[in-house]
């Protein structure tokens, strides 16, 4: 139950303001209490490492995922600089990371629809 706000504080702004507090006081105790219930669950983490190997011109990513059931997932992105353009190898780094990334999704959606059809028994529409 609600403690009641202080009437002298609210005679302050006039009678309306005490009626109004009031109503709204009356309101919250009669009003039926809401339950709100949330189910957690535990979250599996996925760490996935990327390796670099660089020189003046190229980039190469190898990227690799452990999966909870044991298996690993690998996959490879290259980055390559124009002439022109300035060494940056960070710049070379994300290029690269993310081509491998990329392949590594690839290959996660692959591996999911296979496992899709192995347990349904039928073939399904390929997921992208």
């Amino acid at each position: 139950m609600h403690s009641q706000p202080s009437r002298r504080t609210l005679e302050e702004g006039g009678k309306r303001k005490v009626e109004a507090a009031e109503d709204s006081w009356k309101q919250l105790e009669t009003a039926a209490p809401e339950v709100i219930v949330m189910m957690m669950k535990t979250a599996v983490g996925w760490h996935i490492e990327l390796e670099f190997d660089e020189d003046d011109n190229r980039t190469r990513a190898a990227a690799l995922v452990r999966l909870p059931d044991g298996s690993e997932v690998r996959a490879h992105g290259y980055a390559s600089r124009h002439p022109s353009d300035s060494n940056q190898p960070r710049v070379g780094e994300e290029v690269a990371g993310a081509r491998a990334l990329n392949e590594l999704a690839m290959k996660l959606l692959t591996k999911a629809h296979d496992e899709i059809d192995e347990a349904s028994g039928r073939t399904s529409y390929p997921l992208t």
